[in-house]
């Protein structure tokens, strides 16, 4: 329970009780209902109330302390009694999956950064005040909630390629020509990104604007030749990041927006 205090007025309990998964399209909402109370509110009169706006963060702590999303605003109305209200948190498919690899055969643990701001205040009151707790999934309620999601979640496969300069050291390659492949990849996207900010159509797409009809394979329209070959062939003596990493040939028409 989280207990956000105003001083000298009294403080506001924050009860979490269970938690849901809604599947959404690569967006799903994690629903926490939960229980808020007043407690310098008259819990025998249902008119004494007051209204109090929730935000904040949410963290995670598998495998370390990073942060994960943020709570959707919700304008909760506390009463001296526990009432009902629920807070939300956007994941997306990503989110998921890596939430369920860190947590390994453990509970998912997510610590919660709340922020509490009364709407009318009294007279003399601070009207923001923040709280920080810790809310623990079992992990057999986090499979549930995933076999809910099931299909609705998708993965996404993801090939590193750096568009600038780094200082941080890359990852070791698994051999000397896959290194010059990947180094000759990345060279020409961060070419290709510099041409087309600069509208530099005929270099971009690897021939003369009067032919700007015709259809290049994508790969092939940046990154010119790989081993042999030359800007805008069709046949390549190595690898081509069109025909290996987007796994087919596609044809797109280049011509400038």
């Amino acid at each position: 329970m989280a207990s956000l205090r105003y001083l000298p007025l009294g403080q506001i309990h924050v009860s979490f009780t269970d938690v849901h998964l809604a599947p959404g399209v690569a967006n799903h909402r994690l629903v926490l209902p939960v229980q808020v109370t007043g407690t310098w509110l008259d819990a025998k009169d249902p008119q004494s109330n007051a209204q109090a706006l929730l935000t904040g963060t949410v963290w995670t702590e598998q495998p370390s302390f990073r942060w994960l999303a943020g709570l959707e605003p919700q304008v909760v109305t506390l009463h001296g009694y526990a009432a009902g209200e629920e807070l939300a948190v956007s994941l997306t498919d990503d989110q998921l999956i890596a939430l369920e690899r860190a947590r390994a055969l453990d509970d998912v643990v997510l610590r919660f950064k709340i922020q509490a701001t009364l709407l009318a205040p009294p007279h003399g009151v601070h009207p923001v005040t923040h709280e920080e707790l810790q809310v623990r999934v079992a992990r057999t309620r986090w499979l549930e909630l995933m076999d809910q999601v099931g299909t609705e979640v998708g993965v996404l496969v993801r090939i590193p390629s750096p568009l600038t300069d780094s200082a941080l050291t890359p990852p070791p390659a698994a051999s000397d020509d896959f290194a010059a492949s990947l180094a000759q990849a990345a060279a020409r996207l961060r070419q290709a990104r510099a041409e087309l900010r600069d509208q530099q159509w005929e270099a971009l797409c690897g021939h003369k604007p009067e032919s700007a009809g015709k259809h290049l394979p994508v790969g092939q329209l940046a990154f010119g030749q790989e081993r042999g070959g030359h800007p805008g062939s069709s046949t390549h003596s190595g690898p081509t990041l069109g025909g290996h990493l987007l796994g087919r040939q596609e044809h797109r028409q280049c011509r400038p927006p």
